[in-house]
């Protein structure tokens, strides 16, 4: 609301807080509102402010120094002279207790921080809407104050004059009586009776017989007092209800005054009757509003508004409502009270409605007659109405954003004060839809920041995955050129070794089959030679010689072993997708890995089944189970508990296939297994699925529930910086799941070891 729209823009706020910058922040919010504003940083400081003038509504932040704000408010409330201001607490405790002590040494409202300018505005202005209502009141009760006590001087003036007298109390609403205590004989003026409800030229009227038309919760009340006046010879002045014969409750106020004999006894009762019910009626509807339009908000505000505009108007149905669809012809109540209760929330079309007008930006007034004005208007038939009011509801900048509408069963005149309380709901409704609307809005916001996080989360996920994947590719390139020039320098000497072997040892055993013949035939050696035989040890050579030949020939199978497991390996010479036996591409790893094993003194157990061939990525699989090997030899080879002699374990790496078959699942049901039913029948379907399982499983550390959970993410590793890229796994887990459409698991317990599960389809 700007400057110029706010009727009321002379107010005067204090802000107590020992923050400048919230001092700052909401005096210029206020200053531009058109508010008067004045600030204190303390509590004291705000006391002595609140001496030398009184502001109209105060500010007050909680933790302050010195003295807190809630001892600056339980001081403003004990002092009689500032005790009306109206306070609201703004503080960063959102506890409940905080909210209800505040409440209960008379706080006005609680804002929690951070605050919202819209709702600061919306509260304070709420608070000061009381204070106004509550100094018309109070005007209001001192000129009626003043008002009854003109018209009791006139009536004395008047005393004289029985038809101006009885002119003055009908147009005051003033009734006279007198009551004789002795003969208890009843006296009442004209304007009396017409309080009452009763005829005047009936017959006379008794004590017990006004005893009979008070309410029955206040006839203790009414006797205790009047004998007391008859006692005492004391003035009174009551409240009472009195209940006419048709059954309406009237509100009267009695003044009484005793006439004393020289005796000193009571012997007559005088006094007059106000009728107080449309003041009662005007201070409960400004009750309702108050109680209608507190801090409330989202639905409850909106059935709190229709369920005591309802009442404030003495009408049956009031609603408030808003557009259904962009076009904006049809619409969706938010709230909708029928006399009884709140109606679930129903939707309409605007064409040939009274609400057609009112959301073309109109307020709409129809006291009667209005099935007739709107005939195609089928839900006024429904309902029964025949009388209706409509308001637009407007933001801060003047868009149509609802409509507020109350309709009755009767007549439904407006007079100013029901336009006046129209207004104040108006109001606040627009208001509270406003920023319904709003916080909506922002609800839609964040989901769509939400969804651009979670798409930029995947991006991120992609870019990770994509970045491991040409790590990989690049490293497995190199390993490959390396791995082909290694086998391929090797291969060459390695072959003219192997190839020289044999004919080596033809030589050798023909020299020693010449020596042995030589032997023979000269068995008298000459002492040169025999020296030479002892020196060279000749017996020995020509026993260890065969030996180093055939230990030659190992060796150079072995590295003929190793060129064919590396080339293997690194799918050299081979197709990329063909069918395989999976546990030679195991035991090709194992040649590779085993100078580990045998380093670390790592016990492997192998346990193979009898499966078939697996038409896969051989190479990339090879990879996937020498980089389990690897993380598995690490695991043992850091685990403190395999030093411990007295322990007598082994580490254990224990590597196992199997041919294993899953149900699937046809229409959303699981079918049954295999032993249940008929295998042809269910092979022929298709029901069952077969998977190659490999098992690769160490006695190791283990691992917690935490790391598992990461385990296969991109550039997680747990080993020391240096030692691992975390991509190993992470590559493992796309061979194994993207490439070959199969699954891997990580099953761990701390200090009981790990087994990685690797399913591979057949097909």
């Amino acid at each position: 609301m700007s400057v110029s729209q706010n009727k009321f823009s002379k107010e005067t706020i204090l802000i107590v807080d020992d923050s400048p910058d919230n001092l700052s922040v909401l005096k210029k919010l206020l200053t531009e509102q058109g508010y008067t504003v004045r600030v204190s940083l303390n509590g004291r400081q705000a006391l002595r402010s609140v001496d030398i003038m009184q502001p109209d509504l105060i500010l007050l932040d909680i933790l302050m120094p010195d003295i807190d704000g809630y001892q600056v408010c339980q001081q403003l409330k004990a002092n009689p002279e500032s005790q009306a201001i109206p306070i609201i607490f703004i503080s960063a405790l959102k506890e409940t207790f905080d909210k209800i002590k505040a409440f209960e040494i008379g706080a006005a409202d609680y804002i929690s921080k951070p605050i919202e300018t819209q709702e600061v505005l919306a509260r304070i202005e709420h608070q000061l809407h009381i204070l106004r209502l509550q100094r018309q009141l109070s005007q209001e009760n001192t000129r009626l104050t003043q008002e009854i006590q003109e018209r009791q001087n006139t009536e004395v003036q008047l005393s004289k004059s029985e038809a101006s007298l009885l002119q003055a109390q009908r147009i005051a609403q003033i009734g006279s009586w007198e009551f004789d205590v002795r003969t208890r004989k009843v006296t009442w003026s004209r304007e009396k009776y017409r309080i009452f409800g009763l005829d005047p030229n009936s017959s006379a009227i008794t004590y017990e017989d006004i005893i009979q038309r008070i309410h029955s919760d206040d006839q203790p009340l009414f006797e205790e007092t009047v004998q007391e006046a008859i006692t005492s010879g004391q003035p009174y002045d009551i409240e009472f209800r009195v209940i006419r014969p048709n059954g309406q409750i009237r509100y009267v106020e009695s003044r009484g005054e005793a006439i004393i004999n020289d005796q000193g006894q009571v012997i007559q009762l005088f006094g007059i009757s106000v009728d107080m019910t449309e003041r009662k009626r005007r201070q409960e509807a400004l009750r309702l509003i108050v109680e209608g339009t507190a801090a409330t908000t989202g639905d409850k505000f909106l059935h709190s508004c229709v369920r005591y505009l309802a009442e404030v108007l003495q009408v049956r149905y009031a609603l408030i409502a808003t557009f259904a669809n962009p076009a904006g012809t049809r619409v969706r109540t938010l709230s909708y009270w029928t006399g009884e209760t709140w109606h679930e929330n129903i939707e309409y079309d605007l064409k040939d409605t009274p609400c057609e007008n009112v959301f073309a930006g109109k307020a709409c007034h129809y006291p009667k007659n209005l099935q007739q004005l709107f005939p195609q208007d089928h839900f006024l038939q429904e309902i029964n109405v025949h009388s209706y009011f409509g308001s637009p509801l407007k933001d801060s900048e003047g868009k149509l954003i609802g409509i507020l509408t109350v309709l009755d069963e009767k007549m439904m005149p407006l007079t100013v004060e029901k336009r006046m309380i129209l207004q104040i709901f108006i109001a606040r409704a627009g208001a509270e839809l406003e920023r319904l609307q709003a916080e909506a809005e922002l609800q839609q916001s964040e989901a769509r920041e939400r969804q651009k996080a979670r798409e930029l989360k995947l991006t991120l996920s992609e870019l990770k995955q994509t970045q491991s994947q040409l790590v990989q590719s690049k490293k497995m390139s190199s390993l490959g050129q390396m791995v082909a020039g290694v086998a391929h320098e090797i291969n060459n000497p390695a072959t003219f070794i192997a190839g020289n072997i044999p004919i080596a040892r033809q030589y050798f055993n023909d020299l020693i089959k010449l020596i042995q013949l030589y032997q023979d035939v000269c068995p008298n050696h000459h002492s040169e030679i025999q020296d030479c035989m002892e020196e060279i040890e000749l017996e020995f050579l020509q026993e260890d010689l065969p030996q180093i030949m055939k230990s030659m020939n190992v060796g150079v199978n072995r590295i003929h072993q190793i060129v064919t497991s590396l080339r293997r390996f690194s799918g050299l010479d081979e197709a990329e997708l063909k069918a395989v036996n999976i546990h030679e591409g195991i035991d090709t790893t194992l040649v590779l890995m085993e100078h580990r094993l045998r380093e670390t003194n790592i016990q492997l157990v192998k346990a193979y089944s009898q499966i078939p061939l697996l038409t896969c990525y051989a190479n990339q699989l090879n990879q996937v189970i020498m980089m389990v090997l690897e993380n598995a030899i690490d695991a043992l080879q850091t685990d403190s508990k395999f030093y411990n002699s007295q322990l007598g374990l082994v580490p254990t790496i224990r590597i196992s296939t199997e041919l294993r078959q899953s149900k699937t699942k046809v229409d959303g049901k699981e079918e049954m297994g295999k032993a249940e039913a008929d295998d042809d029948y269910l092979d022929s379907l298709g029901f069952f699925s077969e998977f190659i399982v490999i098992r690769i499983s160490d006695n190791g550390i283990g691992m917690s529930e935490e790391i598992q959970e990461k385990i296969f993410d991109p550039f997680f590793t747990t080993k020391p910086v240096g030692s691992g890229t975390g991509l190993g796994l992470a590559i493992s887990h796309q061979i194994i799941v993207d490439k070959h459409k199969g699954n891997i698991q990580c099953v761990s317990v701390p200090d009981q070891g790990t087994e990685f599960i690797l399913e591979i389809p057949l097909t």
